[in-house]
């Protein structure tokens, strides 16, 4: 449950962020390395930049498709092996 309020949460943050703001903050970053715009360092960390963020959103929705949801009330699923046992009676291990 904690990992899905995690994973969530960063898919609402890069959901939220406008093109405009997520380039104000690659320019910053960029720039903060002292690749000047124009160049091809600078176009490189941009296209870094981006790489990572999409990296960081396919892993963040392959981690929610691992992620089972039950609806209140729903106990998970226990599976039941029964096995005779000594004397003719019968053992039973569920998990």
């Amino acid at each position: 449950m904690r990992n899905c309020v995690f994973v969530l949460g960063l898919l609402a943050l890069c959901g939220c962020a406008s093109p405009e703001r997520l380039a104000a903050a690659d320019d910053a970053r960029c720039t903060s390395y002292g690749f000047r715009p124009g160049t091809d360092a600078y176009a490189n960390c941009r296209m870094q930049a981006d790489m990572q963020r999409q990296a960081q959103r396919q892993a963040a929705v392959s981690s929610l498709s691992n992620i089972q949801i039950r609806p209140p009330g729903v106990s998970p699923s226990i599976n039941c092996v029964s096995r005779p046992g000594l004397s003719g009676s019968v053992e039973t291990v569920c998990q």
